[in-house]
């Protein structure tokens, strides 16, 4: 008997097809309209924390904007500021051009005045008082400060600085003043201390006198450029 043939047939190939996935679809999108309106939502939110954050500072600071106060009404520092240099303006700039001037030839000098010397001369200025009076009672009744104390000492001691050498004064010169100016000496009777006093005094007029001949021509010969 002839045998069977197999007649067993070959599995056919699974063509499943495996489905695209488009990442398109995942992709979270924020449309521009959104996004356009969040901006608009945070730009109040911005602008009240900006004036807050002005109104702190202008009240912490209100001195650099408001000088004072009357009923109610404000001074601005401006007008403040204003009247000062109209009324002050003019001689206050005078002073500081007269100031860099000497400052400008001490220097072409090598002449310079350390803040030790200026310390010096206040602690001076302060013994002669006899403690009579403080020295910061004093300058305030003299309108000054002590920054400007010490600037005119430090000017003081520059133009000493660059005319003691043509101060000099004679044995003549002592005794002539001492005979003077007797009855202002007061009762002292130390002979070195009244000659001391004579000397100071002497060749302190005598810088004043170099000075002003010197200062004279030298503010002639400054360029100085004036804004105001």
């Amino acid at each position: 008997m002839p045998a069977k043939k197999s007649t067993k047939k070959s599995p056919g190939k699974n063509t499943r097809k495996t489905p695209k996935i488009s990442t398109e679809n995942m992709m979270p999108t924020v449309s521009e309209n959104s996004a356009e309106e969040k901006k608009r939502n945070v730009k109040p939110y911005i602008l009240i924390a900006v004036l807050l954050l002005a109104g702190v500072l202008l009240y912490k600071n209100k001195g650099l904007f408001i000088a004072g106060i009357v009923n109610g009404k404000p001074i601005s520092a401006f007008q403040l500021n204003k009247a000062l240099n109209d009324k002050y303006g003019k001689q206050t700039l005078e002073m500081m051009i007269d100031k860099q001037i000497i400052l400008d030839a001490a220097a072409q000098k090598g002449v310079r005045v350390i803040s030790k010397d200026v310390d010096n001369k206040e602690k001076e200025l302060e013994k002669s008082l006899n403690g009579k009076v403080s020295l910061t009672e004093l300058l305030k009744n003299q309108g000054l400060t002590k920054s400007d104390f010490r600037d005119q000492l430090l000017v003081r001691l520059t133009i000493e600085k660059l005319f003691s050498n043509q101060a000099t004064v004679s044995d003549k010169e002592i005794d002539d003043f001492l005979t003077k100016n007797k009855d202002q000496l007061g009762e002292t009777t130390d002979s070195a201390k009244l000659r001391q006093t004579a000397i100071d005094n002497i060749k302190q007029q005598k810088i004043a006198e170099e000075f002003d001949k010197w200062f004279a021509d030298a503010k002639q010969k400054a360029k100085v450029t004036e804004y105001r």
